[in-house]
């Protein structure tokens, strides 16, 4: 049951990555064009993605510390294709999120694009194990 927490956290952290390198290429825009006030708010959201993505990062430590404490850990599951985390899928996602770091003008949101990028091969490897 762990691994499938531990499995699910991973994606959230992937898509967490994903939603805060868009919100950032907003932000860019938004200053770029001069719409310094909508920029604002739109850093409020950003705030509030970083501050989940930081629960989300706990979560997976708390998991991988419970996981750490059974050292005959039992043999990792294989998801259900019904949550659609399966290993073609975070290869598609890890493929998308390279393609949007190659359309980015924003060196904050690339590199993020890049790490949710990272995120979704390493969760491709977990669903193959």
């Amino acid at each position: 049951m762990l691994l499938e927490h531990l499995k699910a956290a991973e994606r959230h952290i992937a898509l967490s990555r994903e939603h805060i390198a868009h919100q950032r290429e907003i932000i860019a825009h938004l200053e770029n064009d001069g719409h310094h006030v909508a920029a604002e708010r739109a850093a409020v959201l950003l705030a509030l993605l970083l501050d989940t993505q930081a629960l989300h990062e706990q979560d997976r430590e708390r998991i991988e510390r419970e996981l750490a404490k059974n050292p005959e850990r039992p043999a990792p599951v294989q998801p259900a294709a019904a949550d659609g985390l399966t290993a073609e899928h975070c290869h598609a996602r890890a493929h998308q999120c390279l393609a949007a770091a190659d359309r980015t003008s924003s060196q904050e949101a690339r590199q993020l694009w890049l790490l949710a990028a990272e995120n979704w091969r390493f969760l491709a490897k977990r669903c193959k194990e």
